[in-house]
């Protein structure tokens, strides 16, 4: 969980004070059998992340090494673009994740509990 990962904290108190953005996957799983295409709720992930471009309704592309998203072993990850992802449910209700990374080489697609807009 965020509030327990406490390389999240520092990181976030750091970037805090020198104004930067920050991206961090706090993401840990005992699971090697989740299919690729699945989406998990994380809580110690600051930004929505897809490894894959289908359902983005719209995207910007960004400099390259521009954007990173920084894993918990300290490995940067780069950014492809930046978009709005549709999370479409099996039921038919769909869910617009605004500011998804794409970054194709990261193993879960991750919804970022802390930017969950619920009106």
């Amino acid at each position: 969980m965020q509030k327990d990962c406490s390389k999240h904290k520092n990181l976030v108190q750091k970037k805090k004070k020198k104004g930067e953005h920050n991206a961090l996957v706090c993401f840990e799983s005992t699971s090697n059998k989740v299919p690729h295409n699945t989406w998990w709720i994380v809580s110690g992930c600051t930004i929505h992340v897809s490894n894959m471009m289908q359902r983005f309704i719209s995207t910007r592309t960004i400099n390259p090494n521009s954007k990173f998203v920084l894993m918990r072993n300290k490995e940067k990850i780069p950014v492809q673009s930046i978009g709005t992802y549709r999370l479409i449910s099996n039921t038919g209700f769909h869910l617009d994740l605004l500011d998804t990374f794409n970054v194709p080489s990261i193993s879960r697609n991750l919804v970022s509990l802390s930017k969950l807009d619920v009106a």
